[in-house]
């Protein structure tokens, strides 16, 4: 057997657990969980605050509860529809860079979200 052919089928150079066997372990991955663990409660006061809003939206609107349901829906199935591509372009790009694209993105709509109530309530 060539030294070549030995050389590719070293586990150590094929299998990546067995190569990361030895390496030190740090505290990033307890970082990464708290950054998760934020980002997590972020987007559960969004989905919290639209609920404690309602009462509010549907008298300033004039809303039914069917309506508010409607309100609500159209927050779960946008939020559900953004999964599969969200998880595309991870795949693609890699997570961190999503997240530093996604996380802003989604804090400046939430933003806008109030800029457009302020806009709609001075005219």
């Amino acid at each position: 057997m060539p030294a070549d052919i030995a050389a590719q089928s070293d586990p150590v150079e094929t299998c990546p657990a067995i190569a990361l066997a030895g390496a030190k372990r740090s505290h990033v991955r307890w970082y990464v969980l708290l950054l998760i663990s934020l980002m997590y409660m972020i987007t559960y006061m969004d989905r919290s605050n639209i609920s404690i809003a309602a009462p509010a939206i549907a008298r300033e609107f004039g809303f039914n509860k069917t309506e508010i349901a409607l309100v609500f829906s159209a927050f779960a199935w946008a939020y559900a529809a953004g999964q599969v591509p969200g998880g595309w372009l991870a795949d693609f790009f890699g997570p961190k860079r999503v997240l530093l694209v996604i996380v802003p993105f989604w804090s400046l709509m939430t933003v806008a979200t109030a800029w457009a109530s302020g806009a709609t309530s001075l005219s």
